[in-house]
């Protein structure tokens, strides 16, 4: 069973980090197979200036690329096998907002 951390923290390293590692290396002990995905590391930019491309299969008949560039595709392939997802979101706000780019950009049931 493979298991995806996704932490959305402004700090590196910081507390939402040290508790998903400590999560999913526990869940590694236990036999499951874990990846770790900091979004500090990734661009995620808002939405902006798009024609709702993301849904273009189900509104127009036809696939389309999103307009934004950024790392949101990459991010995407490696939680779209996942069994299991488990959000790390500090309370005082940090990256929280790029939650909605990356959801929203890849829920079309389109998206491979």
């Amino acid at each position: 069973m493979k298991v995806v951390g996704l932490v959305f923290s402004a700090r590196k390293t910081g507390n939402g980090y040290s508790c998903m590692r400590y999560c999913l290396d526990t869940l590694e002990q236990k036999g499951f197979k874990t990846v770790l995905i900091n979004a500090y590391d990734y661009e995620i930019k808002p939405c902006s200036h798009c024609n709702y491309e993301c849904y273009a299969e189900e509104i127009r008949g036809k696939r389309e690329e999103c307009p934004v560039k950024d790392d949101v595709p990459k991010m995407y392939e490696l939680i779209k096998n996942a069994d299991m997802i488990l959000f790390a979101i500090p309370c005082y706000g940090g990256h929280a907002r790029h939650i909605q780019s990356v959801v929203r950009k890849n829920s079309s049931p389109s998206t491979p």
